[in-house]
């Protein structure tokens, strides 16, 4: 399938784009373009495309920066703020040289717009190859996604980008008629950006229900890891994220049974959380059964038994002595600590070799025959995969939620899939 779609995203986008200029070409009716030129405009899109890969700065992506409003907040404002202005703008700087190499085929307000249309359907053919071709970073359900994509995007929003940059056609035709640049000009280039910036922002929304942090609660009705926030420091902790967290765990509990199992970083959740947010605290490795199957459920890192430093770091930070200790400082001296942990974490574990920050596949055969477990599920190494215990024991590995969530879905089979978020 992974070839399929590497070698159909191409064509698709190819016929999306013949498609857009066979109706340019429908409406310039009157006074046909050059061939050249068109093809010029076309290139000089795709060009524009390009470029942005190649030189990623804007304005949009500094004023982002300078916020730094955390990498969630970033990755929404870089999709509504920098997205709009970069993409406008560069197609913009295309259409101008186009305008400069074929001035004399510029005469009236519809040959810019249809010039301008050509530049946006070259960038919309390079963004939805992009756009294709990145659903093969998905472990599972590629097809999936990838229809998704060429159906949402490609087919559906084909003339996404010919509408927006259409008024900085516009926008040049004023150009042209002055002497001066007037803020006529420039007027009809924001309209672009504007238009652009809404239906970003339209799209956030519209999928802010099923892909943010907090609504990705709604998965837990099935076996799934989400991190809900990097670590957590108390259940003292009233910050506005802390908070939103418990609520919408809240209004989920109050329809279907959530269960919790901490991990390395959430361990210090206690019963003011639980007793707020509605959830069931479990213990590691615990044991359920369902139908005929015996379920054990895991944060996972119990099972990385070679990583002897991160072990010993586990049993002293889960130890009496040191969680009432921490607890008992100020939350912002804990906010510093957490913050310092995490990134001497990342430093050793950078250093580390690949393989000893795993499970050992011996300790986890002995605790599966143990305990008769049919099915092991757990996240920690973040290396998503079903893998075969034995002929009758099976262990499912659930990814980090980063660039897309993790589930486990279990009928009569068990199923990992992931999504966009």
């Amino acid at each position: 399938m992974e070839l399929f779609i590497f070698l159909a995203s191409p064509i698709f986008a190819t016929l999306s784009s013949l498609s857009i200029i066979y109706s340019i070409r429908f409406l310039d009716a009157i006074e046909r373009e050059p061939l050249k030129p068109i093809i010029a405009a076309f290139a000089w899109g795709i060009a524009s495309a390009i470029a942005i890969l190649i030189f990623p700065f804007s304005i949009g992506n500094y004023i982002i920066n300078t916020l730094d409003l955390g990498p969630n907040l970033n990755e929404v404002f870089g999709t509504i703020i920098d997205a709009p202005i970069k993409e406008e703008i560069y197609k913009f700087i295309g259409l101008f040289f186009v305008f400069k190499t074929f001035k004399k085929e510029f005469h009236s307000l519809t040959d810019f717009v249809v010039y301008s249309c050509l530049v946006a359907a070259g960038f919309q053919f390079i963004e939805n190859i992009i756009y294709l071709w990145g659903t093969l970073g998905y472990e599972n359900d590629i097809t999936y996604y990838w229809n998704m994509q060429l159906t949402g995007r490609v087919i559906e929003s084909g003339y996404m980008h010919v509408l927006f940059t259409a008024w900085s056609g516009v926008g040049l035709w004023f150009y042209k008629k002055t002497t001066k640049i007037k803020p006529n000009f420039l007027f009809f280039v924001l309209i672009s950006i504007a238009l652009h910036f809404f239906n970003n922002l339209s799209s956030v929304f519209s999928s802010f229900e099923s892909s943010n942090s907090y609504s990705a609660i709604n998965y837990l009705g099935k076996w799934g890891v989400i991190n809900l926030f990097e670590y957590w420091i108390g259940d003292d902790d009233q910050s506005q994220d802390s908070l939103e967290v418990i609520k919408q765990l809240k209004k989920l509990s109050d329809s279907i049974e959530v269960f919790f199992i901490a991990g390395n970083r959430d361990f210090l959740i206690a019963k003011e959380f639980e007793n707020k947010s509605g959830i069931k605290i479990l213990e590691d490795m615990y044991i359920f059964s369902s139908g005929n199957k015996n379920i054990m459920v895991s944060h996972g890192d119990s099972f990385c038994i070679d990583d002897k430093q991160y072990q010993s770091l586990k049993n002293e930070i889960r130890s009496s002595e040191w969680i009432n200790d921490f607890l008992s400082k100020p939350l912002e001296e804990r906010v510093q600590i957490a913050n310092e942990m995490r990134a001497q974490s990342a430093e050793k574990s950078s250093n580390k070799p690949e393989n000893i920050m795993d499970v050992n596949q011996e300790y986890i055969s002995e605790i599966v025959k143990k305990n008769n477990i049919d099915i092991l599920i757990h996240g920690h190494t973040h290396r998503p995969f079903i893998h075969h215990i034995d002929s009758n024991s099976i262990r499912a590995v659930l990814g980090s939620w980063e660039d897309k969530g993790w589930v486990i879905e279990y009928e009569q089979e068990l199923t990992l899939r992931s999504f966009p978020i």
